[in-house]
């Protein structure tokens, strides 16, 4: 009997050693996770996305090439040429933003002619306000549709040199565009645009000319 208890005994030490064994392996690791403050590895890429934030201001600038479609209006007379474009956004949800645009456009004359008071080529300057909205706006490359409209001023050169103005008038604008984060607070941008100007002819009727543009550049954003 007193055999019997000596071994229970035994059993019930070993039983606790190995109880007490165990919990200090698990007190040991939870230090050892505790003292591991190192962050987590990035992304094989490095990119980590920037989340626009709304109330986020971003001023852009594009190099654009435009040519006019048809022969009604501006048509008539002018084909294609380079542009410049300045853009003021502001950024009011994730993926959602309003904007101000401020282009001139430059249009070559189609016919070459040697006369002194011959079209050499139209400027037409622009100003509107746009809506955006925005997808993808997790990823490295977001995409945005577009709808605006605005002002339109026009001056035709002549090949005297002189500048007259065949009239003001308005524009409607539809678009798309995609964005490259390359920095945190810079985007390289491309982007598609459908121009129609809305104004009046020599006669005085209003007439419509389709317009397309593409275009590339940059974004800057604040670090809001």
């Amino acid at each position: 009997m007193l055999f019997e208890d000596i071994k229970g005994v035994a059993r019930a030490s070993k039983g606790r050693w190995w109880m007490w064994g165990a919990l200090a392996v698990i007190l040991a690791a939870s230090t050892a996770r505790a003292q591991d403050t190192s962050p987590p590895p990035a992304p094989p890429s490095g990119f980590r996305p920037r989340v626009v934030r709304d109330g986020t201001l971003s001023l852009g600038m594009q190099g654009q090439y435009g040519t006019l479609v048809g022969t009604s209006g501006f048509g008539a007379e002018y084909n294609h040429g380079p542009s410049l474009g300045v853009r003021v956004r502001y950024r009011f949800a994730e993926d959602q933003a309003v904007g101000v645009s401020f282009e001139t456009q430059r249009y070559d004359a189609k016919v070459d002619s040697a006369g002194q008071f011959a079209p050499k080529w139209l400027n037409a300057i622009t100003t509107s306000i746009e809506y955006y909205n925005y997808f993808q706006t997790r990823k490295r490359t977001p995409q945005y549709l577009m709808i605006g409209a605005g002002l339109l001023q026009s001056r035709r050169h002549l090949n005297d040199s002189e500048v007259d103005f065949p009239g003001d008038g308005g524009v409607i604008i539809l678009g798309a565009g995609a964005e490259y984060w390359w920095k945190r607070t810079l985007t390289f941008e491309l982007s598609a645009r459908y121009n129609g100007f809305i104004h009046s002819n020599e006669t005085g009727a209003t007439t419509l000319t389709h317009g397309f543009q593409a275009g590339i550049g940059f974004h800057f954003y604040t670090s809001k």
